[in-house]
C-alpha cells in the first residue's frame, strides 16, 4: 500500500482542476507495475534470456507512447535498457491494420508470422506472484537472475 511520507492524503498537481495524486493511485500504479514486471520475467525466463539482451523494448499504445522513459526505467516500470533500444511505437494496432489492409504482401507476411505466435500463460508461471511482488516495488527492475535489467 501506497503511503506518503508527510502523513498527508494527496498531492496537488493541478490547483485549477482540482487534479490530485492520492496514496491510492500509488497503489494501483505499484500493482500495474507488478503486474507488467512480473510479465517480463515469466517471458525472459519463457526464453532463457536476461533484460540486457532484449534488442529493442516497443512501448505501444497511448500509455507507452506517453510514459516518460527515463522515470519509468528509474520506478522500475520498465527494464533499465539504453535509450537506443526502447522505442515508444504509439498505436500499432492501428498501424498493422492499416499496412494489412493496403499491402497484399504485407498481409500476407503478416498472417504468416501471426502463425508463430506462442501464448505464454503468466498467471501458471510458477514465480509469477514472487515476480509479482518484487515488481511492486518501486526500484529498478532485475532480471529473473538477480541482475538488474
Amino acid at each position: 500500500m501506497g503511503r506518503f511520507e508527510d502523513a498527508g492524503s494527496r498531492i496537488t498537481l493541478d490547483r485549477t482542476n482540482d487534479i490530485f495524486f492520492l496514496e491510492g493511485d500509488v497503489n494501483e500504479l505499484a500493482q500495474a507495475k507488478g503486474a507488467n514486471v512480473a510479465g517480463l520475467q515469466v517471458v525472459c525466463n519463457a526464453y532463457g534470456i536476461d533484460f540486457d539482451q532484449i534488442e529493442v523494448f516497443y512501448l505501444a499504445g497511448g500509455f507507452g507512447r506517453h510514459l516518460k522513459v527515463e522515470a519509468s526505467r528509474r520506478i522500475g516500470l520498465i527494464p533499465d535498457l539504453p535509450d537506443s533500444r526502447i522505442v515508444q511505437v504509439g498505436n500499432a494496432a492501428i498501424e498493422g491494420a492499416c499496412i494489412a489492409l493496403l499491402s497484399r504482401s504485407k498481409r500476407r507476411e503478416l498472417e504468416e508470422l501471426v502463425t508463430r505466435v506462442e501464448h505464454c500463460r503468466l498467471e501458471t508461471h510458477a514465480s509469477f506472484f514472487d515476480y509479482f511482488v518484487e515488481g511492486c516495488q518501486f526500484k529498478a527492475v532485475e532480471s529473473a537472475n538477480g541482475v538488474a535489467g
